[in-house]
């Protein structure tokens, strides 16, 4: 280059320029790509620089260089991308020789993209057009074949016959079309040439009886093994999976009997298609081999065959498919689980329990423990041998570990006799939740939720069905049968799975689960007392552990801003209140029924039967309940609950009078504990009130009704004066609330209190006055004459107790007092004036008139002289 740079001085300053202009242009580009201009920026970058290049310019398309530069300089030039649009692109610029011409392209699409659409375009008309021609002369063949058939041109042998040739050559063809790379019609014509030789050996075997079904079966293998050569050397998964299905349901199709033959062709078939599948590692072909053979084997198994033949059977299939399983997570190599092997390993172990117990029947099911730790020693050194090569964590180890160790624990509930279908299931959720609490394996916690819910429905199905709730009550010992222990096989899987996941809410969800299935099943095992104290035992144990290891983590709850999922961190909830209610229910319903309250004949001992029993355990539940719980709310209502329930007792063990006397009882309690826990004032208030309100319902309906305040011909009394059941009742509320009273005395309540105890009292007086004549009917004495002496008495007495009232109010200067003594005194005016004057004879009504004027001057000059000390704060 320096020689011609001296030998002709223009070529070497047109290459000096050239090199200058390569400066430039690579100086434009580091300022394009640091400021990412628009294209008309671009534009008037490029302007501005040329302009003072002071260099010559380029003719927009070509300059033609001498004729000496004969060698072709190509100068790559950078795409530009800030400043491209996303459909153009830059192409090279090239210097060529001859004709010597410098060439600068447009910017114009990618060459690239044109070449793939078009390739796509060709490969995807070309795979249509293969398809529909393969399938055009497939359905051509057929249709000479019918009409020949239909006319008699070919006889059953040569048709047979034609189909394995036609088939053969096709089969023969494909490959050839591989070997030449030619997939698409490799594609076409092998599953075409497999489906003909299948539909000649079905045609040869169970249409015209021509070829025997051994054959048959040996020929269809000799297909599958052709298919599987050509797969693997081809890498084809559409010939695999053809040449598979076509050999795995040859013996259905042929009409093949579960015999020796068929198991042996399948064993075959599973071993060519395990090589296939982890040559390839083509993951679904040993999930669709296992789909298509389980139905045989399973076949085989339950037609007469021997133990020793159809466990043989049972290990191979199971050995095979486990190999397949674990060939698939050592070929790959990979930290974590497939489903294809997840699955299959699963279900391999479903099948081979479910087939080895159908085997271990009758006089062998003895046999169960020991084939389920067989079983189980499989799947361990299956699993150990991933945990100790691949490392403690190893996802398929672990659930091969797992289901080893479920089939241990199954072993001992089949033994004594458990049903094996939820035994198996629940064992295999357990394991699953296993993988999953480690790996965090969805699949594997998805699998363990179906298996879960599965075990449970065969449980409330078939182990304790709902119909049948009261058919199996005649145990000596509850739960222990052989549902019994499904149910306890089930609750221990469900606690193995609740210590290996650690979400809170996922754990609370299995606790609340377990509570649940146990809840369910005690009717079918217990009833009466025993069914109300397992209930019960049942909600205290699911508060207790909701308390001590959930409560402290759980997330505070609140109207706004909580999220719907937290909730299920109180699943335990569900349980408790459920067998509470249950508990409950069931006193209500047979123990204490609500409708014969008043209508049961008292017991002889009092307190000492059924219902005073069940009252009793739901009284000491709901008291451990609030112990329970920690919480003194929870506690206070527990004791108001208690006192409740002990109130619903009464009734049915006591008198009415007694009732009263002892709900005042637990009313003046109740008052202690708001006297001490002021915090609770108002539950305790309402609870207390409450109880005594029903007691005087009670005492206004029952045992002193206002019609006691009259003498009768029909009421019997004959007790002393004011020495009755009515007495008690109605002075036992009057204390209750006359202590209630000078508990509430700085309340407004307090007034209320105290005018509502001197009104019982009055009451409680004017009842045993008048049931001392009402002693006398019968007697010497006249009805008539009985009754209008109990009136004048009544009104006497109420305008004492009025006068006394009056005096003790003035004298200790309190309103209340007053107010009550000065009420009493007119509703005995008012009675006076209005019942005496009317129905008493002269006399009495001379009596009523004189005692109560002489009552009304006395307090009136009482009044008079020690009124209410005027300019002093008076006392209420």
């Amino acid at each position: 280059m320096d020689d011609e740079r001296r030998g002709d001085p223009t070529v070497g300053s047109r290459i000096d320029d050239i090199e200058r202009k390569i400066r430039l242009i690579d100086e434009r580009l580091t300022r394009i790509e640091a400021r990412a201009t628009k294209p008309e920026e671009m534009s008037a970058l490029s302007a501005e620089t040329e302009s003072t290049a002071n260099v010559p310019t380029f003719p927009p398309f070509e300059t033609v260089l001498p004729s000496k530069l004969t060698a072709p300089v190509v100068i790559s030039v950078p795409e530009p991308e800030p400043v491209i649009m996303p459909s153009e692109r830059l192409e090279p610029v090239i210097f060529e020789g001859p004709p010597n011409v410098l060439t600068v392209m447009r910017a114009s699409p990618p060459a690239a993209a044109r070449k793939s659409l078009g390739e796509m375009d060709q490969r995807l008309t070309g795979r249509v057009l293969a398809w529909i021609g393969g399938l055009a002369i497939l359905l051509g063949a057929l249709f000479f074949l019918s009409l020949a058939f239909s006319r008699g041109w070919i006889g059953p042998g040569m048709r047979v016959t034609i189909g394995l040739v036609a088939g053969a050559l096709l089969v023969a063809a494909g490959a050839w079309f591989f070997e030449r790379q030619e997939m698409l019609f490799g594609h076409v014509l092998t599953p075409v040439g497999l489906s003909i030789l299948s539909l000649s050996f079905l045609g040869g075997t169970r249409l015209y009886d021509l070829i025997p079904i051994e054959i048959g079966l040996a020929g269809a293998l000799l297909s599958a093994v052709a298919a599987a050569v050509i797969a693997i050397r081809t890498n084809s998964q559409l010939v695999a999976g053809y040449g598979l299905v076509s050999a795995m349901i040859a013996p259905i199709l042929f009409g093949a009997s579960a015999n020796a033959t068929s198991i042996a062709f399948l064993s075959v078939t599973l071993i060519g298609t395990t090589v296939v599948a982890l040559y390839r590692t083509w993951s679904w072909l040993p999930a669709i081999a296992f789909i298509l053979a389980t139905p045989q084997v399973s076949d085989y198994i339950r037609s007469d065959v021997s133990i020793a033949a159809g466990m043989a059977a049972l290990s191979a299939f199971w050995l095979l498919n486990a190999i397949a399983a674990g060939g698939e997570e050592f070929h790959l190599r990979r930290g974590r689980l497939g489903i294809t092997s997840t699955t299959l390993l699963v279900a391999n172990a479903v099948v081979a329990v479910t087939n080895g117990f159908y085997l271990l029947q009758g006089d062998a099911e003895w046999g169960r423990g020991l084939f389920l730790v067989l079983l189980a020693a499989a799947h361990l050194a299956l699993g150990g041998y991933f945990l100790v090569t691949r490392g403690d964590h190893h996802p398929f180890g672990m659930l091969a570990f797992g289901t080893g160790i479920a089939c241990v624990s199954m072993a001992i509930p089949i033994q004594l006799g458990g049903p094996s279908v939820p035994i198996g299931w629940a064992a295999e959720a357990a394991a699953l939740a296993w993988v999953y609490g480690n790996r965090r394996h969805g699949y594997s916690g998805l699998m363990a939720i179906a298996l879960g819910a599965l075990s449970i429905g065969h449980l409330i199905t078939v182990e304790y069905p709902l119909v049948h709730i009261k058919d199996d009550l005649d145990r000596a010992v509850p739960f222990v049968n052989a549902n019994g222990g499904t149910l306890a096989f089930l609750l221990g899987a469900l606690a193995v799975a609740t210590y290996f996941i650690t979400s809170r809410r996922v754990r609370a969800m299995l606790v609340a689960t377990g509570g649940l299935l146990i809840i369910y099943a005690l009717p079918f095992e217990t009833s009466g007392l025993l069914l109300i104290a397992l209930w019960s035992a049942v909600a205290l144990l699911t508060i207790g552990i909701h308390q001590r290891l959930f409560m402290p983590g759980a997330r505070k709850l609140s109207w706004a801003g909580t999220h719907p999922l937290d909730l299920l961190e109180y699943a335990l909830v569900v349980p408790a209140l459920l067998a509470a209610s249950l508990a409950t229910l069931h006193v209500l319903r047979f123990e204490l029924p609500i409708n014969k309250i008043g209508t049961t004949r008292l017991p002889v001992t009092l307190f000492w039967d059924r219902g005073a029993a069940a009252a009793l355990i739901l009284m000491v539940a709901v008291l451990m309940a609030g112990y329970v719980a920690a919480k003194a709310r929870l506690l206070r209502i527990s004791v108001v609950a208690a006192f409740t329930i002990a109130a619903y007792l009464m009734p049915f063990e006591m008198s009415r009078p007694a009732d009263v006397v002892a709900w005042s009882g637990m009313a003046l309690v109740i008052l202690e504990l708001l006297n001490r826990d002021r915090v609770a004032g108002q539950l305790y208030a309402i609870a207390a009130g409450t109880l005594l309100s029903l007691g005087a319902l009670v005492v206004l309906a029952e045992v002193a009704p206002t019609g006691r305040l009259g003498v009768d011909a029909l009421s019997d009394v004959n007790h002393p004066l004011l020495w009755s059941g009515a007495s008690a009742a109605i002075g036992s509320i009057a204390i209750v609330l006359l202590i209630a009273a000078s508990h509430f005395r700085t309340s407004n309540i307090s007034r209320w209190l105290f005018v509502a105890g001197v009104v019982s009292v009055v009451y409680l007086l004017s009842v045993g006055v008048v049931d001392e004549f009402q002693r006398r009917v019968g007697g010497a004495t006249a009805l008539e004459e009985l009754q209008k002496q109990a009136q004048v008495a009544l009104s006497i007495l109420w305008a004492i107790l009025g006068g006394v009232a009056v005096i003790a109010g003035l004298w200790s200067d309190r309103a209340v007092v007053r107010g009550v003594g000065l009420g009493l005194l007119g509703l005995v005016t008012a009675k006076v004036f209005v019942y005496d004057l009317a129905s008493l004879d002269t006399a009495y009504r001379v009596l009523s008139f004189i005692g109560l004027g002489v009552l009304l001057l006395i307090s009136a000059y009482l009044y008079q002289h020690i009124g209410p000390h005027s300019g002093q704060h008076e006392r209420t």
